[in-house]
Formats: C-alpha cells, sequence, structure tokens
C-alpha cells in the first residue's frame, strides 16, 4: 500500500512539475484515466518482481512451521474463564 501511495505521489508531483498553465475539465478526467491505469501497470510490474525475487530465494508457497500447536491445560483454563466473566457481565447488565 504504502509503495502503491508512493509511486501515485511521484506521478502526481512530476505532473505538476511539467504542467503549465490549466488543463481543461475533460484533459484532467483523461489525465486521471491515464494516471490509474499506469499505477495498476506499475503495481503489476512491482509484484511480478517480487514474487521472482522470492522464487528466487526458494519460496515455494508452503507455510513452514518451527513447532505443532496444541492446546494445553493453561489454554483450556482460560477459555473457561473469559467465558465465566463474560457470562457474568451479561447477567450483571440486565
Amino acid at each position: 500500500m504504502f509503495l502503491l501511495a508512493n509511486i501515485g505521489l511521484r506521478q502526481s508531483e512530476a505532473r505538476y512539475l511539467r504542467m503549465v498553465g490549466r488543463l481543461s475539465l475533460q484533459e484532467n478526467r483523461r489525465y486521471l484515466g491515464h494516471s490509474i491505469a499506469l499505477l495498476f501497470i506499475k503495481a503489476s510490474c512491482v509484484a511480478q518482481d517480487v514474487y521472482s525475487a522470492m522464487h528466487l530465494r526458494g519460496y515455494i508457497n508452503q507455510q513452514v512451521r518451527l513447532k505443532e500447536l496444541k492446546l494445553s491445560m493453561v489454554d483450556y483454563l482460560f477459555i473457561i474463564n473469559s467465558l465465566l466473566i463474560l457470562v457474568v457481565i451479561f447477567v450483571i447488565g440486565y
């Protein structure tokens, strides 16, 4: 998101620096349409470059976990305690 915002900001600054005089409403709309299209094209190129870089570094589209996640007794006690507090709050509220 920040990269796209930065690209859009640079595009608008470049237009402001190149522009001499005022543009008509039709020319402004045409420029806005071209700018949006160019932003999507640049975003697609950046995404492709990032994916290529990740692929070259060994990214294979799979998640890797270092250890298996399991619920312990402490987790069950926390869930039960939270539910009891929630029930008490609803009972007191009515």
